[in-house]
């Protein structure tokens, strides 16, 4: 008598099957692929790009979303699911402060080296104005290139 072939999951497969895959691991398992990520992300930014299609997709949303039964509804799963513990969780937790406030740190500071920022934080606790530390860091940050440039050329010389 044949092995019976069986997905990785246990589900019994048929004698035709060739993926080795039942039908619910092989969706896992094609959704995961980067492949169709990339496919399915690039598709979705095309389409939103189009203004009929926001349009519609916006006004189809505040039709929705200005019904009071679905507003009570989508109220019950918040609470079933605990929402609001998880936000209050998560505005908490350290980890999550700490990489929030690196975001708003590098967004805010796109004009200085991340390897500069302390150093722009505590000219800026010294009193000196935006403009003089952008000013003192892009030389700082250049003086630091020109050393590594010389440590460079003279190993390669």
């Amino acid at each position: 008598m044949a092995d019976v072939k069986q997905c990785a999951c246990g589900t019994k497969l048929g004698d035709r099957n060739t993926s080795g895959r039942c039908q619910p691991c092989g969706v896992a398992h094609h959704n995961g692929l980067l492949e169709t990520k990339a496919k399915r992300a690039s598709s979705m930014k095309r389409v939103w790009q189009r203004p009929e299609y926001r349009a519609n997709h916006s006004a189809k949303m505040k039709a929705r979303c200005a019904r009071p039964e679905v507003i009570e509804r989508l109220r019950q799963h918040a609470k079933k699911i605990g929402l609001q513990r998880m936000g209050v969780e998560a505005m908490r937790n350290p980890a999550l402060i700490a990489k929030r406030s690196l975001r708003g740190t590098l967004t805010k500071m796109a004009w200085c080296p991340p390897h500069l920022i302390d150093d722009a934080r505590e000219l800026r606790r010294a009193g000196y104005r935006l403009a003089e530390i952008k000013e003192i860091i892009a030389e700082r940050d250049e003086a630091e290139k020109e050393q590594i440039r010389k440590v460079m050329g003279a190993s390669h010389a």
